[in-house]
């Protein structure tokens, strides 16, 4: 069982991949490298980039390019499923991810803020939720 605690209060890095500083994504690889001996692949090959205006071609292209290693999640979320979450039309499509712990929480950081436990039932990060994906390998 994972000791969520020691990835809590991890200070806000651009960049970052290590307990020194993370980024939203930095704190998802450096738990999956520290806790399941996984490098996941960087966030670029996820292509955060496009728009999310245009939502019934676009829908889910991130779920669906992201490679044969993830897969997207459809039901119950499981721990380390890998949440992803959208500013809306004026941003990108996926603007922030998160870990999900378990029992309704997930872990993230944000910018100016360290890393925290927060209610996935939040209604701010409910209304934001775009998907979830899995590690499959």
């Amino acid at each position: 069982m994972t000791n969520w605690t020691k990835y809590i209060n991890i200070p806000f890095k651009d960049l970052g991949r290590n307990f020194e500083g993370v980024d939203c994504y930095g704190l998802i690889a450096l738990i999956y490298e520290k806790e399941k001996d996984i490098l996941i692949p960087d966030y670029t090959e996820l292509l955060y980039g496009q728009d999310r205006c245009d939502i019934k071609t676009k829908q889910d292209h991130i779920l669906e390019s992201i490679g044969i290693s993830w897969v997207k999640t459809e039901g119950k979320l499981k721990p380390f499923d890998v949440l992803i979450f959208n500013k809306g039309c004026t941003s990108k499509i996926a603007a922030h991810v998160g870990l999900y712990v378990s029992n309704g929480k997930f872990i993230h950081v944000l910018e100016d803020f360290p890393s925290s436990l927060e209610r996935f039932d939040n209604p701010f990060w409910k209304s934001k939720f775009y998907g979830a994906m899995r590690w499959q390998k």
